[in-house]
C-alpha cells in the first residue's frame, strides 16, 4: 500500500501541475483535486485506496505531459502530443 509521504507527495504535485495547466478550467480542476483526497481521507478499504492513488499517479503523468513548457520563450503554443514549441525560435 502506498505511504502516506508519497500520498502527500501526489497531492502536492498534482495542485502544482494544476496551477500551470493550460486550460480554462483551472479553478474548478484545483478545486477537484482537493475534494477527490479530502473524500479519500475517511477511506478504510486498502483496496480502494490503492485504486485512487494510481488514479492520482496516473493524473501526475497526464499533467504533466500538458504542462511540458518552453519557458525560455515568450510566444507559446501547445500541441496534441502533450509538448509545446516555441513560435518565435522557429518550433512547429
Amino acid at each position: 500500500m502506498a505511504a502516506r509521504a508519497e500520498i502527500l507527495g501526489l497531492y502536492r504535485r498534482l495542485l502544482k501541475l494544476g496551477r500551470v495547466y493550460p486550460s480554462k478550467n483551472r479553478d474548478g480542476i484545483l478545486q477537484e483535486i482537493r475534494a477527490e483526497f479530502r473524500e479519500a481521507k475517511a477511506l478504510s478499504s486498502r483496496g480502494e485506496i490503492e485504486r485512487r492513488v494510481e488514479a492520482a499517479r496516473a493524473g501526475v503523468e497526464q499533467m504533466s505531459a500538458f504542462c511540458k513548457l518552453d519557458k525560455g520563450g515568450s510566444d507559446w503554443k501547445v500541441s496534441l502530443d502533450g509538448g509545446a514549441s516555441n513560435s518565435t525560435m522557429g518550433g512547429g
